[in-house]
C-alpha cells in the first residue's frame, strides 16, 4: 500500500499545479463538400483519374507525431508512452488545443504497461510550447524528447464522411470504360465499386447514377469532356 501511495502522490501534485485550465470546449470536425468538375466547363483527365467527384468529408485538425515521446519514470511518477501517429484535436480551450492520441501507454512498477488516454497539447499564446498529458488534460508533463510534428487533416470516424466517384478507365475500340466508386466511413456502407462502359457509337452523351457527361475526345491516355450533371444531392 506504501508503494501506491509513492506511485499516485507525485501525479496528484502535478494535479493540482495544473488543474486551473480554462473549461474546454469540445472541438467540431471541418466538413469539405466535393463537388467536381464545374458543369459546363471543359475538362481533362488522365487515365486512372477521377473524372466526377461528389460528396463530403470530416475531418479533425491533427498533428502526425513523427518520434515516440516519453514523460515519467515508471517508479516515482506514472510514464506514459505515445509512438509516432497521428493525434486528432478533439478538445481546445483559450489556451491550448489538445490532441488525444489512439495509441498511448503508462507503465509503473506495481501495474505495469496498459492501455491509457493520453496525447500532446499545444500552446495558443507560446511559440513552440508543447505539453504531454495522460490520464487527464490537467495532469501535464514535460515530453523527451522533444516531440517532432507536422500539422494535418484527420478522417472523422464518429460522423459519416461519403464521396462518389467515377474514374477514367480508358478506350477500347469504339468503348470508353469507367470506375464507379463510393467510399464512406459508415461501417452498415462499407465501400463499393463498379466497372461501366458506353459505345461511343450510341452517341457522345452517358448517363449514370445521375451523372451526365459529354464526352469531346476519348483514348487510351486522357478524357476530354464537359459534364453536364453531377451526382443528385441526396447524401
Amino acid at each position: 500500500m506504501g508503494q501506491v501511495a509513492k506511485l499516485l502522490a507525485p501525479v496528484c501534485m502535478v494535479f493540482v499545479v495544473t488543474g486551473c485550465a480554462t473549461i474546454q470546449r469540445t472541438v467540431v470536425p471541418n466538413m469539405e463538400a466535393f463537388d467536381v468538375p464545374p458543369i459546363n466547363t471543359r475538362a481533362i483527365s488522365e487515365l486512372g483519374d477521377t473524372v466526377v467527384s461528389k460528396g463530403k468529408l470530416y475531418s479533425y485538425d491533427g498533428i502526425e507525431l513523427l518520434n515516440q515521446v516519453e514523460a515519467g519514470d515508471g517508479v516515482l511518477i506514472l510514464k506514459f508512452t505515445i509512438p509516432a501517429q497521428k493525434l486528432a484535436a478533439k478538445t481546445e480551450d483559450d489556451q491550448w488545443t489538445y490532441y488525444f492520441a489512439e495509441n498511448a501507454t503508462s507503465y509503473d512498477s506495481l501495474l505495469g504497461v496498459r492501455p491509457v488516454i493520453a496525447g500532446l497539447k499545444i500552446s495558443k499564446t507560446e511559440d513552440g510550447k508543447v505539453a504531454l498529458f495522460g490520464n487527464s488534460t490537467s495532469v501535464t508533463f514535460t515530453p523527451q524528447p522533444p516531440p517532432k510534428y507536422v500539422h494535418t487533416k484527420i478522417l472523422a470516424v464518429d460522423k459519416s464522411s461519403f464521396r462518389q466517384e467515377l474514374i477514367y478507365n480508358g478506350r477500347a475500340g469504339n468503348f470508353v470504360k469507367f470506375l464507379y466508386r463510393e467510399l464512406s466511413n459508415d461501417l452498415m456502407r462499407g465501400s463499393f465499386s463498379q466497372e461501366v462502359q458506353y459505345d461511343l457509337s450510341d452517341g457522345k452523351l452517358i448517363g449514370f447514377k445521375g451523372v451526365r457527361l459529354e464526352i469531346i475526345e476519348a483514348n487510351n491516355t486522357q478524357l476530354i469532356y464537359k459534364l453536364l450533371k453531377n451526382f443528385p444531392d441526396n447524401l
